[in-house]
């Protein structure tokens, strides 16, 4: 056996649940509104905050893959496993102190995941590390990533990670550019999740932006105070800066 490794547009969901209480794998139609595909990594430790993160994601609109809801009896359930870590979208590592440095087949999904984003463009966020308390991850290479804190405030944690899943999917189609020419800001804040904020005397609010509009630069290599030039378009939620390059 395998170990059990604030909402956004939430959507209506079945009230069909399993046992330990998480709604069961969306199919066929139900499952077609969604379009980002998450899979959650975790050690049986921390097996009830994977399962609540689970419901939050996919009330959120995000399609989550957990073990103990998706797999099927009778499944080879580490051939499935792998796949679904392949088509997904984005891998959570699930850390806590409990789970760091145990041994186990949550260590084989995490070396799967890094391996998977070693092969897609550099720049592309693929691995998310999720620390829910205060641990160090074991693994050099998630130790050089930037991961996202869903502790003090599960509830803050959380809505960052929404926004770096669905930003391709669904705020970035809602954007209206505002044709004011490029702005000049600095780098105020970066978050693991692959998001952060730019701060602009030309603009009351902190402006939100995404990875994936990164020009010429990785996310990796920015750094807070950095000086950045950028377009500003009005979304949903608020001021987002596309077109983002380092001054």
């Amino acid at each position: 056996m395998p170990i059990q490794c604030g909402k956004i547009h939430p959507l209506q969901v079945s009230n069909n649940r399993n046992p330990a209480g998480v709604p069961i794998a969306l199919k066929g139609a139900e499952r077609s509104s969604m379009t980002t595909r998450v899979f959650i990594s975790y050690a049986k430790e921390d097996k009830a905050l994977a399962e609540k993160l689970y419901s939050d994601l996919r009330q959120a609109g995000v399609e989550p893959w957990l073990d103990s809801v998706d797999l099927i009896p009778g499944q080879p359930w580490e051939r499935t496993i792998r796949k679904a870590i392949t088509d997904s979208s984005y891998f959570i590592a699930v850390l806590s102190t409990r789970s760091v440095g145990k041994r186990g087949y949550v260590q084989k999904e995490i070396r799967h995941a890094l391996h998977i984003a070693e092969e897609r463009p550099e720049g592309e966020i693929f691995v998310v590390p999720v620390r829910i308390d205060d641990c160090e991850p074991s693994f050099e290479a998630l130790r050089s990533l930037q991961w996202t804190d869903l502790f003090p405030s599960y509830e803050k944690g959380f809505k960052k990670l929404v926004r770096l899943f669905l930003y391709s999917s669904k705020e970035k189609p809602a954007l209206v550019k505002i044709d004011k020419g490029r702005e000049d800001g600095a780098i105020y804040m970066l978050n693991g999740a692959g998001i952060g904020f730019i701060r602009s005397s030309h603009i009351k609010k902190d402006v939100f932006f995404h990875h994936s509009e990164l020009l010429g630069i990785e996310f990796h290599e920015l750094r807070v105070d950095d000086s950045v030039h950028f377009s500003v378009a009005e979304g949903p939620q608020g001021p987002v800066a596309v077109d983002v390059e380092r001054a």
